[in-house]
């Protein structure tokens, strides 16, 4: 027996209109008018259930497998933005604190440079 590599339930989708919404926040099946936040395939939300985790499923039936990693990776730079904040954890001799920016920029080029980051908190 071959142990299975598991895939966490993909909870969190993108509308047509490019905003992340949760699977409990839309119409079950295909009138969710979701797409997958990795490969913009249509999903059906499957949330209508007393016996499953409430998830998304591609319409495919064929999911992939970093659908789950880029829905949570949109989900940190909106409560990065939305926070305007990061809870830094304790490292050896500094404690746990918050660390507080005065704003977030996300998917900005930083100067001339080809390096272009997915969020920048900017304190004065």
């Amino acid at each position: 027996m071959h142990p299975h590599k598991y895939i966490p339930q993909l909870t969190y989708a993108l509308t047509t209109d490019n905003r992340l919404v949760h699977v409990d926040t839309v119409d079950n099946g295909k009138e969710c008018h979701c797409i997958c936040p990795c490969c913009y395939s249509p999903l059906v939300a499957r949330n209508n259930s007393t016996q499953i985790q409430h998830h998304f499923a591609h319409a495919s039936g064929v999911d992939c497998e970093k659908a789950f990693e880029s829905a949570l990776h949109l989900l940190a730079k909106q409560v990065l933005e939305k926070e305007k904040g990061l809870m830094l954890p304790r490292y050896k001799t500094v404690k746990a604190s918050f660390q507080p920016f005065d704003r977030v920029e996300t998917e900005q080029r930083m100067d001339a440079s080809d390096i272009q980051p997915d969020s920048v908190g900017v304190s004065n």
